[in-house]
Protein backbone atom coordinates (compact mmCIF):
# COMPACT_ATOMS: atom_id res chain seq x y z
CA UNK A 1 0.00 0.00 0.00
CA UNK A 2 2.05 3.10 -1.35
CA UNK A 3 0.66 6.60 -1.05
CA UNK A 4 1.23 9.52 -3.35
CA UNK A 5 5.40 10.57 -3.64
CA UNK A 6 6.37 13.55 -1.47
CA UNK A 7 9.33 15.27 -2.75
CA UNK A 8 11.07 18.19 -0.76
CA UNK A 9 13.88 19.86 -2.33
CA UNK A 10 16.70 21.57 -0.23
CA UNK A 11 19.67 23.44 -0.75
CA UNK A 12 22.92 22.75 1.19
CA UNK A 13 24.33 26.40 2.67
CA UNK A 14 27.37 27.53 4.33
CA UNK A 15 25.63 27.93 7.63
CA UNK A 16 24.96 23.94 7.56
CA UNK A 17 28.65 22.23 7.38
CA UNK A 18 30.70 21.36 9.67
CA UNK A 19 34.44 21.95 10.01
CA UNK A 20 34.84 19.54 7.15
CA UNK A 21 33.12 21.30 4.57
CA UNK A 22 30.38 18.51 5.04
CA UNK A 23 26.94 19.02 5.63
CA UNK A 24 25.62 18.01 9.09
CA UNK A 25 24.18 14.61 9.46
CA UNK A 26 21.91 16.06 11.62
CA UNK A 27 20.57 18.60 9.61
CA UNK A 28 19.80 16.12 6.88
CA UNK A 29 18.30 13.77 9.15
CA UNK A 30 15.85 16.74 10.66
CA UNK A 31 14.71 17.24 6.93
CA UNK A 32 14.40 14.02 6.18
CA UNK A 33 12.00 13.74 9.48
CA UNK A 34 9.83 16.62 8.19
CA UNK A 35 9.76 15.75 4.86
CA UNK A 36 8.44 12.05 6.13
CA UNK A 37 5.74 13.80 8.56
CA UNK A 38 4.64 15.71 5.69
CA UNK A 39 3.77 12.23 3.62
CA UNK A 40 2.21 10.42 6.57
CA UNK A 41 -0.20 13.63 7.18
CA UNK A 42 -0.82 14.10 4.07
CA UNK A 43 -1.96 10.00 3.96
CA UNK A 44 -4.06 10.18 7.09
CA UNK A 45 -4.89 13.80 7.70
CA UNK A 46 -4.63 12.75 11.61
CA UNK A 47 -2.18 14.19 14.89
CA UNK A 48 1.30 11.94 14.67
CA UNK A 49 4.04 11.86 16.37
CA UNK A 50 7.36 10.22 15.15
CA UNK A 51 8.18 7.28 17.24
CA UNK A 52 11.36 5.54 15.27
CA UNK A 53 14.35 6.24 13.09
CA UNK A 54 15.05 2.98 11.51
CA UNK A 55 18.23 1.21 8.52
CA UNK A 56 19.23 5.48 8.33
CA UNK A 57 22.39 5.33 6.04
CA UNK A 58 24.43 8.13 4.67
CA UNK A 59 26.13 7.19 1.00
CA UNK A 60 27.86 9.85 0.13
CA UNK A 61 29.12 13.32 1.49
CA UNK A 62 27.00 16.58 0.30
CA UNK A 63 28.41 19.77 0.59
CA UNK A 64 27.51 23.36 -0.13
CA UNK A 65 25.52 24.33 -3.22
CA UNK A 66 24.36 20.34 -3.69
CA UNK A 67 20.87 20.16 -4.33
CA UNK A 68 18.89 17.33 -2.45
CA UNK A 69 15.83 15.91 -3.29
CA UNK A 70 13.61 14.26 -0.04
CA UNK A 71 11.23 11.74 -1.83
CA UNK A 72 8.57 10.01 0.66
CA UNK A 73 6.27 6.87 0.07
CA UNK A 74 4.19 5.88 2.81
CA UNK A 75 5.18 2.04 2.61
CA UNK A 76 3.35 0.61 5.31
CA UNK A 77 0.38 0.98 7.71
CA UNK A 78 -0.68 -0.62 11.26
CA UNK A 79 -3.27 0.01 13.86
CA UNK A 80 -1.29 3.15 14.99
CA UNK A 81 1.41 3.17 13.61
CA UNK A 82 2.26 4.35 9.55
CA UNK A 83 5.99 3.88 7.99
CA UNK A 84 7.40 5.90 5.49
CA UNK A 85 10.48 5.47 3.39
CA UNK A 86 12.47 8.55 2.65
CA UNK A 87 14.97 8.59 -0.59
CA UNK A 88 17.35 11.63 -0.97
CA UNK A 89 18.88 12.01 -4.13
CA UNK A 90 21.59 14.51 -4.52
CA UNK A 91 22.10 17.00 -7.59
CA UNK A 92 25.88 17.58 -6.56
CA UNK A 93 28.32 20.22 -7.37
CA UNK A 94 30.95 17.42 -7.86
CA UNK A 95 29.14 15.47 -9.98
CA UNK A 96 27.08 15.15 -12.79
CA UNK A 97 24.43 12.94 -12.41
CA UNK A 98 21.79 12.36 -9.79
CA UNK A 99 23.06 10.21 -7.00
CA UNK A 100 21.23 8.67 -3.48
CA UNK A 101 22.44 10.83 -1.05
CA UNK A 102 20.92 8.85 1.81
CA UNK A 103 17.87 6.44 2.87
CA UNK A 104 15.88 5.78 5.91
CA UNK A 105 12.93 4.51 7.40
CA UNK A 106 10.55 7.02 9.84
CA UNK A 107 7.57 5.43 12.18
CA UNK A 108 4.90 7.63 12.97
CA UNK A 109 2.22 6.83 15.21
CA UNK A 110 -1.40 8.44 15.47
CA UNK A 111 -2.07 10.01 18.44
CA UNK A 112 -5.24 11.79 20.26
CA UNK A 113 -4.83 15.57 21.73
CA UNK A 114 -3.55 13.66 25.30
CA UNK A 115 -0.66 12.24 22.86
CA UNK A 116 -1.97 8.81 23.71
CA UNK A 117 -2.34 6.49 20.74
CA UNK A 118 -5.11 5.88 18.21
CA UNK A 119 -6.53 4.05 15.72
CA UNK A 120 -5.51 5.10 12.73
CA UNK A 121 -8.87 6.20 10.97
CA UNK A 122 -10.36 7.61 14.02
CA UNK A 123 -10.86 10.13 16.21
CA UNK A 124 -11.05 10.01 19.93
CA UNK A 125 -11.40 12.46 22.63
CA UNK A 126 -8.58 11.90 24.88
CA UNK A 127 -10.83 13.08 28.50
CA UNK A 128 -13.12 9.79 27.88
CA UNK A 129 -9.75 7.25 27.22
CA UNK A 130 -8.86 5.94 30.96
CA UNK A 131 -5.28 7.03 32.07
Amino acid sequence: MEGKTTIITRLVMPGMLNDQGILFGGNLLKWMDEAAYIAAKRFVSMRLVTVSVEKVKFHRPLYQGDILELCCNVKRTGNVLLEVEVKVSCECSKAAEKMLAAKGIFKFAAVDECNRPVRIGTSADCLALPV
